[in-house]
């Protein structure tokens, strides 16, 4: 491990013999660059929520008993669902109050990825380098601000890369402990983050075959901490293979990606190819210029644990989708690795032994990271814009506000895989797949009057309706489209709706569309039903 940088003074040792507190500018630097991700998350607390969004606010609109089956629903564990369910019970419902779990936990980032990084660097510069890249990058700053559980699994997995490091630089049964009990707590909190634990288990296995020391100190705390892992994760197993029964239906949406695709996972540009630029060059400068700009030697093992925590999940992924097992190919399954490519650029940085050069590059660096984030947008439009432009919140008050078709049914087109399994019994018995296909309009954004009739349109063939929404568009001559996808898409499943009625001998009128992002209101009225006034 390279020496501490000539500017990174440290304290004295006031902890374990491997950790050493930060002096004081150091940390006021942190908790600047913390306010600062603050400052760029709070206006986006507020928005609409968008469809997975959604689905938890509606798993914990149940009761606390009801909380693990609407989790299912939605292909996932319960385990999070608790906390935002916390919060509302706390400060009511809300877009801000669902949101709040995970802007604690994406706040968490920042420190928890400076002292993982600082302790396997010892520069304070790299470190508050991965610190101010975690603030600006666009899927750190937007899962920070979305209701899922992703923020939380990228604050799991660093937690858990920082003890696996501290097991091997100090084994002991405290620490496998605390290595099985977070190694337990990502599974249960996202069920991909399993990938992370396979990955430690390949970097472990090679570690150990190739230090001796490292068997002969760390390999039965190791084994020990996979243990207990596996016990603790043994009561996820069921609820697993229900959700592994449904993963065809993931490919709705996850295409195979190419070979060359593994590297749009991860924003390996700006960490990764910028990064080795800058070391080549130092390199050059070393060997033509003068001894200042030489490099130093890094942990090889810091360097090893960070390529498999980066490399073997993506790759798991891709293989899973290439070959038909599930369709596992999106940045969101690979969100436990999401650190990885900024340890490694921070890895880079702390190679330059110079202090001037070390920190002049960590600012060019920090600088591409900037341009390329929602900040950089901000400096240019204003507003830092979501990442999912979904405004169910404003097309439902669309709905809402026009009191002159208060009568008219709704039919929800959700865009929710599973709404593709409603049978025509679902529509006569308004099951549990027909209430969870309405969940956007179940919490927050509600319609009203609440006597108003809403029916769920299927994701694919949306158009061919069932006999009692025919019935029910028949009886009210009408009814609003609320239709969730491109807007060559939902007009086209409108204008089929409205060729569908005219072939039965009820021809009638679709509105011209208004977007609220990708969801879309349209108005069908039939002839000589209600006076069809254009929808604004």
């Amino acid at each position: 491990m390279g020496p501490t940088d000539a500017g990174d003074r440290e304290a004295p040792d006031r902890q374990t013999p491997g950790f050493r507190m930060p002096d004081w500018e150091t940390l006021t630097a942190l908790a600047v660059l913390t306010l600062m991700a603050l400052a760029l998350r709070v206006a986006l607390l507020s928005e609409s929520l968008w469809l997975d969004e959604l689905h938890t606010a509606w798993t914990v609109a149940g009761s606390g008993s009801d909380l693990p089956a609407r989790a299912l629903a939605g292909n996932t564990g319960p385990a999070w669902f608790y906390l935002p369910a916390a919060s509302v019970g706390l400060f009511g419902w809300s877009e801000a109050a669902l949101r709040l779990p995970s802007l604690v936990a994406g706040l968490l980032v920042l420190p928890a990825l400076f002292f993982v990084v600082r302790r396997m660097t010892s520069s304070n510069v790299a470190a508050l380098f991965a610190a101010a890249a975690a603030a600006v990058d666009p899927s750190f700053l937007h899962f920070s601000v979305e209701a899922r559980a992703y923020s939380a699994v990228q604050l799991a997995s660093i937690v858990q890369i920082g003890i696996l490091w501290t097991l091997l630089e100090q084994p002991g049964p405290r620490r496998a402990v605390g290595l099985a009990i977070v190694s337990a707590l990502l599974v249960h909190l996202h069920y991909t983050a399993a990938l992370l634990l396979i990955a430690e288990g390949l970097f472990a296995i090679g570690w150990l075959c190739v230090s001796r020391t490292a068997r002969a100190s760390a390999g039965r705390a190791l084994l020990g901490a996979a243990a207990l892992t596996l016990v603790l994760c043994l009561p996820a197993v069921p609820h697993v293979l229900e959700v592994g029964r449904r993963r065809d239906a993931w490919s709705a949406f996850i295409l195979d990606g190419s070979l060359s695709d593994l590297f749009s996972l991860f924003p390996l540009g700006r960490y990764g190819f910028a990064p080795l630029a800058l070391l080549a060059m130092a390199w050059l400068a070393s060997r033509f210029i003068g001894e200042r700009w030489r490099l130093q030697r890094v942990s090889g093992r810091a360097v090893a644990l960070c390529l498999t925590w980066l490399a073997v999940p993506a790759l798991l992924v891709w293989l899973s989708t290439r070959f038909g097992v599930a369709a596992l190919f999106e940045p969101r399954y690979v969100v436990a690795s999401a650190a990885a490519p900024l340890a490694l650029a921070a890895l880079a940085l702390a190679a330059l032994a110079n202090p001037i050069a070390r920190v002049g590059c960590a600012v060019f660096v920090a600088s591409l990271c900037v341009i390329a984030s929602p900040l950089g947008r901000w400096a240019v439009e204003g507003r830092i814009a979501p990442r999912v432009g979904e405004g169910w919140r404003s097309a439902v008050s669309h709905i809402n506000a026009d009191r002159e078709h208060r009568d008219l049914p709704v039919l929800l087109r959700s865009g929710l895989i599973e709404s593709d399994r409603l049978r025509s019994k679902d529509y006569a018995t308004k099951s549990a797949l027909y209430e969870f296909s309405l969940l956007p309009v179940a919490t927050l954004y509600a319609l009203t009057p609440p006597e108003r009739s809403v029916s769920p349109l299927r994701r694919s063939r949306s158009a061919a309706l069932s006999a009692a929404q025919i019935e029910l568009v028949l009886r009210q001559a009408g009814a609003w489209l609320l239709i969730r996808g491109s807007e060559r898409g939902a007009a086209d499943i409108a204008a089929r709706i409205r060729e569908g009625f005219a072939k039965q001998g009820h021809p009638g009128r679709v509105s011209a569309g208004v977007s609220y992002g990708s969801v879309r209101v349209y108005q069908f009225v039939l002839d000589g039903g209600p006076t069809d006034r254009p929808v604004r």
